[in-house]
């Protein structure tokens, strides 16, 4: 079963599916977003697995026989994914995906690496059990707009679904500029509304060690935006970002010493930028 989930495209997407008739089922919406668009896909599909693609990826010609010949075999986990090779114009990259995250080698350890060392799989390289996202319900959060994979994995992980890594490069994943999550400042004001909402409506079926993390990750969100802020001079918001992430720590003692910063004249800070600079 082949879903095409076409967010209104502008290209020529609906005739290239014309030439397929029957074979391919497409989904018309209406620039809905990236995770409204994956659920109707989800809710559509009638398989045992759900393998997603994402429209700028390629799979490998044998990605579809030999994953599944690997869920197969490990019938316990309900997402596995591969590693995947990075390429541009200019041919493919010297990293592969997992290579410049290492610790999806280590999937049973997921919960903390993907909040904290941003080590998260791939959706194009991922495949998950059809069943187990029916009975819980769980789909990708909608007002996520970057960061939506990450909400999903974390809302499987807390339901004590299990991941596998199968270690072959069978996914492709095309990087250019305009790739979603190139940016920085709007990619961690996503996260920080993520978190804050998995601490909302999670926080009761997440283990000590999951909260934990979860709110380390939100410390590290509001941080990260404070700093956008503070390179803009636009010191209340700022201030208001940093304050929410002091905590007895290094990174929480830096976010105080920038609160109190941001209580400054902006022509002071002006002035000290001016004098770092070559």
């Amino acid at each position: 079963q082949v879903i095409v989930v076409d967010d209104g495209s502008t290209d020529h997407t609906d005739k290239i599916l014309a030439e397929f008739g029957d074979r391919v089922q497409t989904i018309k919406l209406g620039h809905s977003g990236i995770s409204v668009a994956r659920n109707a896909g989800i809710d559509a599909s009638t398989g045992d697995y759900i393998a997603f693609l994402d429209s700028d990826d390629l799979w490998h010609p044998e990605k579809i026989e030999k994953h599944i010949n690997f869920v197969t075999a490990h019938p316990e986990m309900v997402l596995t994914y591969t590693d995947a090779v990075q390429f541009t114009q200019n041919g493919p990259e010297k990293k592969s995906f997992v290579e410049n995250f290492p610790a999806l080698n280590h999937p049973d350890d997921l919960f903390t690496t993907m909040i904290t060392k941003f080590a998260i799989p791939l959706t194009s390289a991922a495949i998950v059990k059809t069943s187990f996202l029916k009975v819980t319900g769980l789909r990708f959060p909608a007002q996520i707009g970057i960061g939506e994979d990450l909400g999903l994995f974390l809302q499987i992980l807390i339901a004590d679904g299990k991941f596998g890594y199968l270690p072959e490069k069978l996914t492709m994943r095309r990087m250019h500029e305009s790739n979603i999550s190139s940016n920085h400042c709007r990619r961690f004001e996503q996260r920080r509304r993520l978190y804050n909402d998995m601490l909302r409506d999670f926080s009761n079926r997440c283990t000590a060690e999951q909260k934990a993390s979860l709110k380390f990750g939100l410390r590290d969100a509001h941080y990260r935006v404070g700093e956008c802020f503070w390179e803009e001079l636009n010191l209340s918001q700022a201030r208001s970002e940093f304050s929410h992430a002091i905590a007895p720590n290094a990174r929480g003692m830096r976010a105080l010493a920038y609160a109190i910063a941001t209580l400054l004249p902006t022509s002071f800070i002006e002035s000290i930028r001016n004098l770092k600079r070559p």
